[in-house]
């Protein structure tokens, strides 16, 4: 299963907390398995999210998507820069590494 469509089955079999605010509250209250970020992510969420995801020791992908791809690829109709997988669901999302190699 390529990346976009792991993304896609997290969404619709599990627990998929979508933007920053989302994202970030995910982390910390320890919920979240995985984080992923837009490739133009600010550069200010970016950082709170990744230093908070390392504190944590919550895996981080930076993907090669833009926002408004992310967006579509999460069913909404505006632009996301953040997501984390809070329970993936029927997808193999959680086994993909980190970095663009797997997308």
């Amino acid at each position: 299963m390529d990346f976009e469509k792991a993304i896609e089955n997290s969404i619709k079999t599990g627990n998929v907390k979508i933007g920053s605010e989302e994202t970030l509250k995910a982390i910390e209250e320890e919920k979240a398995d995985l984080v992923i970020l837009a490739k133009n992510c600010p550069w200010e969420i970016n950082d709170e999210i990744s230093k908070n995801a390392k504190e944590s020791e919550i895996k981080v992908i930076e993907t090669d998507y833009f926002n408004d791809e992310l967006g579509t690829i999460c069913g909404r109709p505006h632009s996301v820069a953040s997501l984390a997988i809070v329970d993936p669901g029927n997808s193999d999302i959680l086994g993909f590494g980190i970095g663009v190699e797997d997308e």
